[in-house]
């Protein structure tokens, strides 16, 4: 299962925390100290196709943008 996956059309949990974001809405975030993996389209995009290319690849995959905000 991939993170949440932003990008172009987003929706969801994704478009409300942006649109707080842009309101410089105070979020109440202080207290978590627990990181998200997000996953830009396009390279969940890539990833996918990668895999349906090459033969060899077997096993679970924990695909993310590389830095756990």
């Amino acid at each position: 299962r991939a993170p949440m996956v932003y990008g172009p059309g987003c929706r969801a949990n994704f478009l409300s925390l942006a649109k707080a974001v842009q309101k410089s809405v105070p979020l109440p975030l202080s207290r978590v100290y627990n990181k998200r993996s997000l996953l830009f389209v396009g390279n969940l995009s890539s990833f996918v196709q990668h895999a349906l290319k090459d033969q060899n690849i077997k096993g679970v995959y924990n695909v993310c943008d590389g830095d756990d905000l």
